[in-house]
């Protein structure tokens, strides 16, 4: 048996619909993202489902409806992964860095962060070479296209993951930097 939201719960959902892009926006996903339209629709699944969900009291409708949003996101998020096996710049750059309490799916998004940032973090070869590297061309497929030597190529991934790792160093110390703000969410009840 399916559940169905009522008129009181649906317009609580619709006043929330923001909490969608919140959430995904505070995971780095933007709009440029090509998945940016399933990932906002796995998160409207969340928000629906913490519509059916919700009890009042203990919690208010958004910190209860932010967590299931995000939990059916990243859901979304692992199917792609699975399906398609994402590949980087090789193994060890997606699980770079990766510590006890970051996860291979935070990982993930660091990474699609870190890939947007690559103009700003990385010279015009080393991000050339980084999104061939991304999109699956070897070593020697990249050195073709970009006209460049094996070497140089290798040479451009090895400073890509350096880069790479700094940034997880550099995102790891300002989440615990940055205390949550428990009013930002609350404020929508």
């Amino acid at each position: 048996m399916r559940e169905s939201l009522s008129d009181e719960r649906r317009k609580l959902v619709n006043d929330n619909l923001n909490l969608v892009y919140y959430v995904l926006n505070s995971m780095g996903i933007t709009r440029q993202n090509p998945d940016y339209d399933d990932l906002f629709g796995a998160g409207c699944v969340g928000l629906c489902k913490a519509g059916i969900r919700w009890k009042k009291g203990r919690l208010s409708f958004s910190t209860f409806a932010y967590h299931l949003i995000r939990h059916e996101i990243i859901n979304e998020m692992v199917s792609y992964s699975r399906a398609a096996k994402l590949s980087c710049v090789d193994e060890n750059v997606r699980t770079a860095g990766a510590e006890k309490g970051f996860d291979e799916i935070e990982t993930e998004i660091a990474f699609r962060q870190f890939c947007e940032k690559s103009k700003q973090l990385l010279s015009d070869s080393e991000a050339k070479v980084l999104k061939l590297s991304v999109e699956g061309k070897t070593c020697g497929q990249t050195a073709a296209i970009l006209g460049l030597s094996a070497s140089a190529v290798k040479k451009a991934r090895k400073k890509a993951k350096e880069a790479f790792i700094e940034f997880l160093k550099d995102q790891k110390a300002e989440r615990t930097e940055k205390p949550a703000k428990g009013g930002v969410l609350d404020g929508n009840n």
